[in-house]
């Protein structure tokens, strides 16, 4: 299987994209447990809840009981998947990472992108 930072090799040889990821605080929405969000780049938000957004967060064990045991398909009414969040928010750095390193290059110098998001799309490049 490849990974994503087997992909991330400048095709430039000196070419370099510092890449800093950030999670974000805690929002007054997040600390009342209401679902909620997207921003600049719609494939890095979180995890969309379908029916449940921007609602109280409710009894989702049988969710994470899927979840914690490997079921990354498993999705909530009108909702998205694990596995498609994973999809979309690792297309979306790699079309980040390639627009940097574009630029790079053609600028000979080092390119830092900062990224700042709320969990799991973040935790899916630290792993």
């Amino acid at each position: 299987m490849t990974k994503a930072n087997d992909m991330l090799i400048s095709p430039v040889p000196g070419t370099v994209v510092r890449l800093i990821l950030c999670r974000h605080g805690e929002t007054a929405l997040n600390a009342s447990h209401v679902l909620q969000g997207s921003g600049a780049y719609p494939d890095l938000r979180e995890i969309s809840w379908g029916d449940l957004e921007g609602h109280k967060i409710p009894d989702l064990r049988p969710m994470h009981a899927a979840w914690n045991a490997g079921d990354f398909d498993y999705v909530l009414p009108n909702a998205e998947s694990p596995n498609v969040v994973c999809k979309r928010s690792i297309a979306q750095l790699m079309e980040i990472v390639a627009t940097a390193l574009d630029r790079a290059d053609k600028e000979q110098r080092v390119v830092t992108v900062a990224i700042v998001e709320y969990s799991p799309p973040i935790l899916l490049f630290t792993l």
